[in-house]
């Protein structure tokens, strides 16, 4: 399936890297710990079948790209040791599965305010509206 706003959103986001570089595997399963027990992440839960109540994190290396991997994992390259690399892996569960279409930007902006602020929200949204991501209403 053809995914248009992939190649946008990431260099986008390359460009932005807000938010905690991680120095540690530890560091990144305590943050995504935070997450996957948060109010939100219950409220995502509630909406979609296939998000897991916890994730497990493995470290890509010094490969070029991070994923998530059925049914509980997130493998991150090292260069995507950053907060919003693990928000933009947890969003694909709670908003999209595997495209980068209008409800998983929406996700993870909303995810980004939540675990990283407001002020970063509208930053990285101005930023992709520049990039001229698709941004439509979220059916979640």
């Amino acid at each position: 399936m053809k995914d248009p706003n992939a190649k946008k959103l990431y260099a986008a986001e390359n460009r932005l890297w807000k938010g905690a570089r991680f120095t540690s595997r530890a560091e990144i399963q305590n943050f995504a710990d935070i997450v996957t027990s948060s109010a939100e992440w219950v409220k995502i839960k509630r909406n979609h079948v296939h998000v897991p109540a916890r994730v497990k994190i493995f470290s890509a290396g010094d490969l070029e790209e991070s994923w998530i991997s059925d049914p509980d994992e997130i493998w991150l390259a090292e260069r995507h040791w950053h907060q919003q690399a693990v928000l933009h892996e947890l969003a694909h569960w709670g908003f999209s599965e595997m495209d980068h279409d209008n409800g998983f930007i929406l996700g993870y902006l909303r995810l980004i305010a939540g675990f990283m602020g407001q002020s970063v929200r509208e930053y990285y949204a101005h930023a992709f509206k520049q990039a001229r991501l698709q941004m439509g209403t979220s059916r979640r």
